[in-house]
Protein backbone atom coordinates (compact mmCIF):
# COMPACT_ATOMS: atom_id res chain seq x y z
CA UNK A 1 0.00 0.00 0.00
CA UNK A 2 1.54 3.03 -0.81
CA UNK A 3 2.04 6.07 2.11
CA UNK A 4 1.79 9.79 1.57
CA UNK A 5 3.92 10.47 4.51
CA UNK A 6 6.95 11.00 2.49
CA UNK A 7 8.45 11.45 -0.81
CA UNK A 8 8.18 7.66 -1.39
CA UNK A 9 6.60 5.37 0.61
CA UNK A 10 5.02 1.96 1.06
CA UNK A 11 3.60 -0.10 3.79
CA UNK A 12 4.27 -4.19 3.16
CA UNK A 13 2.58 -7.30 5.71
CA UNK A 14 5.35 -9.35 7.10
CA UNK A 15 2.43 -11.63 8.31
CA UNK A 16 -1.33 -10.21 8.76
CA UNK A 17 -0.28 -9.18 12.20
CA UNK A 18 3.00 -7.04 11.86
CA UNK A 19 3.03 -4.11 8.81
CA UNK A 20 5.94 -2.65 7.75
CA UNK A 21 6.55 0.81 6.77
CA UNK A 22 9.39 2.37 4.20
CA UNK A 23 9.73 5.17 4.36
CA UNK A 24 11.97 7.65 1.84
CA UNK A 25 12.95 11.09 1.95
CA UNK A 26 14.43 12.33 -0.93
CA UNK A 27 17.83 14.98 -0.17
CA UNK A 28 17.98 18.80 -0.70
CA UNK A 29 20.40 21.00 -0.45
CA UNK A 30 19.42 21.75 3.50
CA UNK A 31 18.98 17.90 4.08
CA UNK A 32 20.59 14.71 3.45
CA UNK A 33 18.14 11.82 1.71
CA UNK A 34 16.94 9.98 4.39
CA UNK A 35 15.21 6.42 4.63
CA UNK A 36 13.13 4.85 7.87
CA UNK A 37 11.94 1.50 8.11
CA UNK A 38 9.03 1.41 11.06
CA UNK A 39 7.43 -1.92 12.44
CA UNK A 40 4.20 -1.60 14.79
CA UNK A 41 5.24 -0.87 18.08
CA UNK A 42 3.44 -4.55 18.76
CA UNK A 43 5.42 -6.08 16.43
CA UNK A 44 8.14 -8.22 19.15
CA UNK A 45 4.79 -9.52 21.27
CA UNK A 46 4.57 -11.88 17.58
CA UNK A 47 8.22 -11.87 16.92
CA UNK A 48 11.42 -12.60 18.28
CA UNK A 49 13.31 -9.00 18.14
CA UNK A 50 16.17 -10.49 16.75
CA UNK A 51 13.57 -11.38 13.61
CA UNK A 52 12.40 -7.75 13.03
CA UNK A 53 16.12 -6.99 10.81
CA UNK A 54 15.84 -9.99 8.56
CA UNK A 55 11.80 -9.39 7.80
CA UNK A 56 12.38 -5.90 7.34
CA UNK A 57 15.41 -6.76 4.39
CA UNK A 58 13.08 -9.03 3.06
CA UNK A 59 10.46 -6.11 2.67
CA UNK A 60 13.49 -4.10 1.49
CA UNK A 61 14.08 -6.39 -1.75
CA UNK A 62 10.78 -6.74 -2.42
CA UNK A 63 10.44 -2.95 -3.10
CA UNK A 64 13.49 -2.93 -4.40
CA UNK A 65 12.79 -5.41 -6.81
CA UNK A 66 9.58 -3.83 -7.96
CA UNK A 67 11.35 -0.46 -7.96
CA UNK A 68 13.68 -1.94 -10.57
CA UNK A 69 16.73 -0.36 -9.16
CA UNK A 70 19.82 -2.16 -7.45
CA UNK A 71 20.51 -2.33 -3.83
CA UNK A 72 23.67 -1.17 -2.37
CA UNK A 73 23.99 -4.40 0.23
CA UNK A 74 26.74 -2.51 2.03
CA UNK A 75 24.17 0.21 3.59
CA UNK A 76 21.90 -2.70 4.57
CA UNK A 77 22.96 -6.48 5.17
CA UNK A 78 21.23 -9.32 3.83
CA UNK A 79 20.03 -12.50 5.38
Amino acid sequence: MKLPWSDVGYELRAFACIPIRFLFWEGDEEFPAQANVLFDAGATDFIHGESVVPIASVGLDKIVRAAGVRRDRSAFPVF
